[in-house]
């Protein structure tokens, strides 16, 4: 039986096909990355974001990651990363 993923999920059950995902649209010249879906996370999502921030910064681009929740914030802040990556706040439109 295959277990289903939430669609919601960004933790080590999903990083990896995310990560991919990610990567993929940085290739075509993206990246800006809406956060707000992820409310399910571990210190994996973490791992994937600074992953596309060095992949973005490999083509001369800044990952932009934007409608990061309270939880991933946490997160970022607790491993010292924030400086590392671009995190718009949740007000902006």
């Amino acid at each position: 039986m295959t277990m289903q993923q939430p669609a919601n999920d960004l933790s080590v059950r999903s990083a990896n096909a995310i990560l991919q995902s990610g990567l993929s649209a940085i290739a075509a010249g993206s990246a800006e990355f809406d956060m707000s879906c992820y409310t399910v996370v571990d210190s994996v999502a973490v791992t994937v974001m600074l992953a596309w921030q060095r992949a973005a910064a490999a083509v001369g681009k800044t990952a932009v990651f934007r409608g990061v929740q309270d939880n991933l914030r946490s997160l970022i802040h607790l491993y010292g990363v924030a400086d590392l990556l671009v995190l718009e706040d949740k007000e902006r439109h």
